[in-house]
């Protein structure tokens, strides 16, 4: 099936539908020990939502965005990955899930140095991208954007999609996860870091060195900064992520945020996922909804 890229301009539907749920009961996988390992290299099942978005070129497939896995057929990215630069000469067409080495051929197992292997990663059709109707070319604002695949992703140790976060949550001033991949082409691992989030005035500081004005207005600030421990730049999508606990005890990682923009020098920008938490489970009803029709 072709690919259909579109915007969406509806953000609510009617309450007499069916909402989709993302509760905690099978998202998120998390495991306390690899949780508290203080090194840069994740374990070859640690991050199991993280995807490459697959770009057609004239010499193959280049990967230059990051996904993030959120149930068996729907992901999120930001919505600069679809920028009119950035599909000049390309056609965005794959999400390749369950990779870890990205030095290895993308469609073989990858090992780590104790020969733990996973199987091959799973190469996935994007069917529909659905851009967040407010979304600005010129700002961060509304950054955001939910793939749909062709079809359902088989759930192993190394493909798990991650939890939508619970509303109410206030990330600043703590320290989150950050998993991704490097900009840098020769580390052949998933990497992850700690990132301190900052206050929002100084977060609003920052989006205006960065020239984005319109992102920074206080009423319009849907985003967080940070800093993080690791020296590596990742690539856009990367995912920031908190942890849900259940009577004291941590159950599973949430998405808080998706990476839009990193420098060594300055705070690294991303996108909040909670406030766009109705948007996009309107608009996985709507096309589930469309997808029945057929």
């Amino acid at each position: 099936m072709d690919l259909v890229l579109r915007l969406l301009m509806l953000l609510l539907i009617p309450w007499g539908w069916a909402e989709v749920t993302f509760d905690f009961q099978d998202c998120g996988i998390f495991n306390e020990e690899l949780h508290e390992k203080f090194t840069h290299i994740t374990d070859i099942h640690e991050h199991p939502w993280m995807a490459r978005l697959g770009y057609e070129t004239n010499r193959g497939i280049a990967y230059k965005c990051l996904a993030v896995l959120i149930s068996t057929q729907y992901l999120l990215a930001p919505a600069q990955c679809f920028e009119t630069k950035q599909l000049a000469e390309t056609t965005i067409r794959y999400a390749l899930l369950g990779d870890w080495n990205p030095r290895n051929a993308h469609m073989k197992p990858d090992c780590d140095d104790m020969q733990r292997c996973n199987a091959e990663p799973q190469l996935m059709e994007i069917e529909e991208i659905v851009i967040h109707p407010e979304y600005r070319t010129s700002t961060f604002s509304n950054n955001i954007s939910i793939l749909k695949l062709v079809r359902n992703v088989t759930f192993t140790d190394h493909i798990r999609a991650i939890c939508l976060p619970p509303l109410g949550i206030n990330p600043i001033g703590q320290y989150l996860s950050l998993a991704g991949f490097a900009t840098n082409a020769t580390i052949g691992y998933k990497l992850k870091a700690l990132v301190h989030i900052t206050s929002n005035s100084k977060c609003r500081r920052n989006l205006v060195d960065y020239d984005n004005l319109f992102a920074a207005t206080p009423y319009k600030l849907k985003h967080l900064c940070g800093f993080c421990n690791l020296n590596s730049s990742l690539i856009t999508g990367s995912a920031l992520m908190g942890v849900h606990a259940d009577e004291l005890e941590p159950k599973n990682y949430y998405l808080v945020g998706l990476l839009l923009a990193m420098s060594n020098d300055m705070p690294h920008i991303y996108i909040r996922v909670q406030p766009y938490r109705k948007w996009i489970e309107s608009n996985i009803n709507l096309m589930d909804m469309d997808e029945g029709k057929q």
